[in-house]
């Protein structure tokens, strides 16, 4: 447990992809600019509707953007032990991992409407300082771990990264919904899905994306974010795009790339299986429907568990979509590995794959 809570640190920090709405929750009024970012088993994350979402196997996170990745993340748990106790377990694992690590504050408070514990300290991570904001509850069994991750640099003004946006956070804190009380938008239905020629079923929602995803009938889909991704069994792809700032994919690569050396622990990314267009090489280059596209593969570390990615992005009219397949490389119990599992099912996904 010492180990995940370190990871999730660490990991606290990335940056990857969502888009969608949020809307008044029937007598629940949720505060003004909020959207879902999150309707998970059991419980509903609501985040700012101008930050980026991106959900991956295991963890959520929520951020502002790739230059200021102030974030959020929400971790998922099994563990038998009391939220303070989960906490505490961990305090010598941060006092290692964070240099000049100090606890601030730490009380008993609640969280989407059950006991928590909360607690609030700073450290440096490559000698930059961050303070970070943390809520613990148990329910069934599960410890799901809220924390807020912010440099305490001031970067104009007078204002430090977390000052910024830290009653945003405490605002997501507040409005965290468990189950039993109705989300503020019900996740789009997924009865009678379109089946094409090739028996893949059409995960995407044709009245908002600009694509058609169609997956094999194993992966289970989520639209609830206004995005889509699909999972099955340790594996998990997401389809995103956005407008990017640069002027070519690979330079839109690069400010991701060099983002994801700080931010992932133990990202390694692997030159060998990545398929960038200016090599020409027939044996890897990569199209999207009809799109030169790149490949980026790399993996890194969760909570002891290493993960392996690919990155698939291309350029449609004004913006970059990426096809993003995570997928743990540690084997299952049962000596599976998901990300090999699996790598046929995107490949059709992929070959499927058009743009609207």
């Amino acid at each position: 447990m010492k180990r995940y809570v370190s990871c999730l640190l660490l990991l606290s920090l990335l940056l990857l992809l969502l888009a969608s709405c949020g809307a008044g929750n029937g007598d629940r009024t949720l505060p003004e600019g909020m959207k879902i970012g999150e309707v998970g088993d059991g419980y509903t994350l609501y985040v700012p509707e101008d930050w980026t979402v991106e959900r991956s196997t295991g963890f959520t996170m929520a951020y502002v953007s790739a230059v200021d990745t102030t974030n959020v993340t929400l971790v998922t748990v099994a563990s038998d032990k009391a939220p303070a106790a989960y906490l505490a377990e961990g305090e010598a694992e941060l006092s290692a991992t964070l240099t000049d690590y100090t606890l601030l504050e730490a009380d008993a408070t609640e969280f989407g409407g059950k006991p928590a514990a909360y607690r609030s300290f700073r450290g440096k991570l490559a000698g930059e300082e961050y303070r970070y904001l943390q809520y613990a509850t148990a329910v069934d069994g599960v410890i799901y771990l809220f924390t807020y991750t912010a440099k305490t640099a001031v970067p104009s003004g007078d204002v430090s990264y977390y000052d910024r946006y830290v009653e945003r956070v405490l605002d997501m804190a507040e409005v965290f919904l468990f189950e039993g009380e109705a989300p503020a938008t019900p996740p789009a239905a997924t009865d009678a899905p379109e089946v094409n020629e090739k028996g893949l079923y059409l995960a995407s929602d044709p009245a908002v994306s600009r694509y058609s995803l169609w997956v094999p009938a194993a992966w289970e889909r989520d639209l609830a974010n206004g995005t889509t991704s699909v999972f099955c069994e340790g594996a998990a792809v997401t389809v995103t795009y956005e407008i990017p700032e640069e002027d070519t994919l690979l330079d839109y690569w690069a400010t991701k790339n060099e983002a994801y050396k700080t931010l992932y622990r133990g990202y390694t990314l692997l030159p060998d299986e990545c398929s960038p267009p200016a090599e020409k090489r027939e044996d890897v280059e990569v199209w999207l429907d009809g799109h030169q596209a790149v490949r980026y593969v790399f993996t890194y570390t969760q909570g002891g568990v290493t993960y392996k990615a690919q990155k698939l992005l291309a350029v449609d009219g004004l913006y970059v979509y990426t096809i993003s397949y995570t997928a743990r490389l540690t084997p299952l119990a049962d000596g599976t590995v998901p990300y090999t599992a699996h790598t046929a099912d995107l490949a059709a996904m992929i070959e499927a794959f058009t743009f609207d």
